[in-house]
């Protein structure tokens, strides 16, 4: 069975340091039919932003991510339906998934504690931590308690 790579951000067990812009950019991505590669695909050489390359696959993480998080799994986002018929993965790779976060919000919160690990001095303005994406034309407003 298709796994999501070892250090996926998209797996529990993962310490990361993606800024709250780029936690938001990826989940803004994922809820409107973009697509996001797998970081072992992209070609950082030129940038560290990284450049999608013919080679680049999707990320498995943020498949199983959105079957854990949203109606309609991964086929809710039109290009990872065409990794399904890219045959990039199968159906029967899908599932709900433990090691992969099961919301949007413990995603988020790693983000920020992983960020604090780092750097016990960033200021998240009174221990709260605002996200606003859409999830299928629904605002979602994500606020992260701190520790």
């Amino acid at each position: 069975m298709k796994q999501p790579c070892a250090n996926c951000p998209f797996r529990k067990s993962i310490a990361y340091a993606l800024s709250p812009e780029k936690a938001h950019d990826i989940l803004q991505a994922i809820t409107h039919d973009k697509a996001f590669h797998c970081h072992k695909t992209v070609d950082y050489s030129e940038s560290h932003e990284g450049r999608v390359t013919v080679e680049s696959k999707l990320c498995f993480g943020a498949v199983l991510f959105l079957e854990n998080t949203v109606r309609g799994g991964c086929r809710s986002n039109v290009m990872f339906r065409f990794g399904l018929i890219s045959k990039e993965f199968e159906l029967n790779d899908l599932r709900k998934e433990e090691s992969v976060y099961q919301s949007f919000e413990e995603f988020l919160e790693e983000v920020v504690i992983s960020l604090l690990k780092i750097d016990p001095t960033i200021d998240f303005s009174q221990g709260n931590f605002y996200v606003q994406t859409v999830q299928h034309n629904r605002a979602l407003k994500v606020r992260v308690n701190l520790p």
